[in-house]
Formats: structure tokens, sequence, C-alpha cells
């Protein structure tokens, strides 16, 4: 009784803290100005209040037993999802004020509001799935983004309202997990998690792209993978992986990760021989159930002939001819024509076998060159996430050294994470 009462002080402040943050954002020209220019800094801020924690957090936590201090922290507790959830609105406004927070935010919303590219795919479909009618090409693809995005649209009747709503269901399940590690890590740990998390999210929070619903999905699969493991609980941990296969079915991503989370479980999570069977044979079913799901919003909002997560066979061709991208198979191709993307990914994949069956050699070639090429563009890509940086590289000796110098950057907070971990 006394927790739920607490939540319910918790969550009337968080609402009136999220309500208020609104108004502002909505008619101050002055504090979007503010925004303008700070918003940035906030990812490379929160990672450097980490650090900072490091060093005085014995001094801060001195101070906050002066009475003064206290009611602050109780207030921060009180109001503190409400905030976290604010956060996100931020780059969104941003954007509003046409800026937009990186490179594929910028393509795919014109002057922040107009869908365009991809985004316009999305946004057209979801329209007619709100009348009743079936979605276009685009939409199959990622049905679950398609079905939700709908149901934001018909809550809110308005898109800029929708994408707001986007950002505080990304705000609402990244609070859960940094609430998650602060009582198992402490402040500095979960302000570091928060900085990166909030880089990331970022770039496509203020879009209709798949990218927010799978960061949303995923950061809440890891927060039960984090409490299932933590408490020994294997129906959080199922859980979270059954999220995690919805989380890459709604924004394709790295597929490899499910059979990793399971060998890590067999060797550090379950003990004997019969849980690692009975844990293998249960995850499998809701592997399973997480594609089913898939599959059945692909057969109830894709038009006949579409392909789920069409453009994957193409990958597959760019790889075994020596990694040149997925877009090799319609310049090796130009002439062929095809009646629908079914059709085309068969051709593909075909063509696929053709190239590696001549030239399996190729297929290596493809895969180093792919790897190696991602550490440095992840490493850009941190670099970018951390200082607020939209632009690409000029050159691609700029991305080498930023790189190296980003992983070199990285390893510190990692250190202090893991040994806050301890």
């Amino acid at each position: 009784m006394k927790s739920m009462r607490s939540f319910g002080i918790q969550f009337f402040f968080s609402s009136c803290a999220v309500f208020l943050f609104l108004q502002i954002l909505f008619h101050s020209p002055f504090f979007r100005a503010i925004n303008n220019f700070l918003e940035p800094f906030i990812p490379i801020s929160l990672i450097f209040v980490s650090f900072f924690l490091q060093e005085k957090g014995n001094l801060l936590f001195r101070w906050r037993n002066h009475r003064f201090t206290l009611k602050i922290f109780r207030l921060l507790l009180l109001i503190l999802p409400g905030l976290t959830i604010s956060l996100f609105f931020l780059p969104v406004f941003r954007h509003w004020c046409q800026l937009p927070p990186s490179i594929d935010a910028h393509y795919s919303a014109l002057g922040g509001i107009i869908p365009w590219s991809d985004a316009a795919g999305y946004y057209n479909d979801s329209f007619t799935g709100l009348y009743g009618n079936t979605p276009g090409g685009m939409s199959a693809r990622r049905p679950l983004n398609f079905v939700l995005f709908v149901a934001r649209l018909g809550v809110t009747g308005n898109l800029s309202y929708a994408i707001l709503l986007n950002a505080g269901l990304l705000g609402i399940s990244i609070f859960f997990l940094v609430r998650t590690v602060f009582f198992d890590c402490g402040l500095k740990t979960a302000s570091c998690l928060l900085g990166i998390l909030y880089g990331y999210g970022r770039w496509f929070v203020s879009t209709v792209l798949t990218e927010t619903l799978g960061l949303t999905l995923a950061v809440l699969a890891i927060n039960c993978f984090w409490v299932g493991i933590r408490q020994k609980k294997n129906g959080i941990f199922l859980f979270g992986f059954f999220l995690q296969v919805v989380a890459l079915n709604a924004r394709a991503g790295a597929f490899f990760v499910l059979p990793t989370i399971l060998i890590f479980c067999i060797y550090s999570f379950w003990n004997s021989w019969r849980e690692r069977c009975g844990g293998v044979i249960l995850v499998g079913i809701v592997v399973f159930l997480g594609f089913l799901l898939q599959g059945f919003l692909f057969r109830i909002c894709g038009v006949e002939g579409n392909l789920g997560h069409g453009n994957f066979p193409s990958v597959v061709y760019g790889i075994v001819t020596g990694g040149r991208g997925w877009t090799a198979f319609a310049k090796d191709y130009s002439d062929l024509k095809f009646e629908n993307e079914r059709e085309q990914g068969r051709i593909v994949l075909k063509k696929s076998l053709e190239a590696f069956s001549k030239n399996p050699k190729n297929a290596i070639i493809g895969i180093v060159k792919n790897s190696a090429y991602s550490f440095p563009a992840l490493g850009w890509n941190i670099y970018k996430m951390v200082v607020g940086k939209k632009e690409n590289p000029s050159s691609r000796s700029e991305m080498i050294a930023i790189s190296l110098l980003s992983w070199l950057i990285l390893l510190i907070p990692s250190v202090f994470f893991f040994k806050g971990c301890e």
C-alpha cells in the first residue's frame, strides 16, 4: 500500500513536470533559443558529470545531509521520471527549429516537420491505416512500427504530438533502465549510461523512422535481462528475450545478439545442465513467439508480394561479392525487372548463391572488409553522439583518427561502469 502511494505521488509530480516543461517549450522563444544552443552538449555533460561524481561523490553525499540539499534531493527524486522523459523532448523541439540532430534526421524530416524519404512512406502508410486501409510496401517491411504509429496518430490526432509521445515512451524506457543501474551500480554509472543512451536516441527521436521504436523496446529488453539475471528470475529474463526479438523485428539490427546472450546465459546464468537444457528450450519458444508476432502482423498489414525486411537479400549479395554494399545488385543487374519484392528477393538470393559458388573467397573478403570498416564507422558515430556533431567526416583519414580517439575515450567510462557494478 505504501509503495502504491509513493508511486502515485511520483507519477503526479512527474506528470506535472512534463506538462510544465512542454508548456515552456511551446510558448517561450527564449527557452527554445537556450535549448537550440545547449541541447547538443547534454550527452557529453552527463558523461562529464559521471566523472565528477567519481572524484567528488563523497563530498556531494556529505552535502546531502544538509537540510536544504536534502529537500532538493527529495524533490528531484519525485520529478526524476518526468525530467528523464522531458529530456527527450529537447532534440524534437530543436529539430522543429530547423536544427536537425543528425544527417538521417535532416533527410527524414524536412524543416523538422515534413516526413521525407523512408519517413514519408511510414507517414503516408500510417494515415492510410488510420482509415482502415492496407499500407504500402514500406510499412509492410516493419509492421510493428506501422501498427504502433497508427495507434499514436489515433490517440493524438496530430503528427507533432505523435512524435512527442514517441519521445516520451523512449524516455520512460530509458528511465527504468537507468533507475535499475542506479540501484545496482550507483549514481556515476547511471549518469554515464543516461548520457550514452541520450546521445544515440536524440539522432532519430524527432522522426517517424523505426529506430526510436527499436531502441525503446531494446532498452526495455536490457532492463529485463539485467533484473532477471541479477535476481535469478527466469520469467523476467525470458520476457526480456521476447522484447529483444520484437525490437529486432521492429528495427532490424544485430540479430546475432540473440545467440550471444543465450551463450552467455548457458555459461553464467544457468548453473546445472537441467537448467541449461530447460532454459535453451524456453528461449527457443520465446524466440519463436517473437517471430510469430512479426509474421502475424506482416500477414495482416503486408501487401501481397511484399517481403519482410525487404533489403536483406541485397545486403547478402553485397557481402558475397566482396563487401560492395547493398546497392551492388542494382548496379550489376540494372536491366532486371520484378513483379514484386518477394520475387526480387528470391532472385537476389539465387544470384548471391551463384556468386558465392563461383568465388567463395569474395564472401570472406566481404565479411572482413565490412567488419574492419565497422570499427572506425562506429568510433565516428560515438564521437558524433557525444559531441552533438551531425556532419559526416570530410576524409577517411579524419574518420579513422577521430575513431581511434573515440574508442580510447570510451574505455574510460567502461572501466567506471564495470568497477561500479562489482
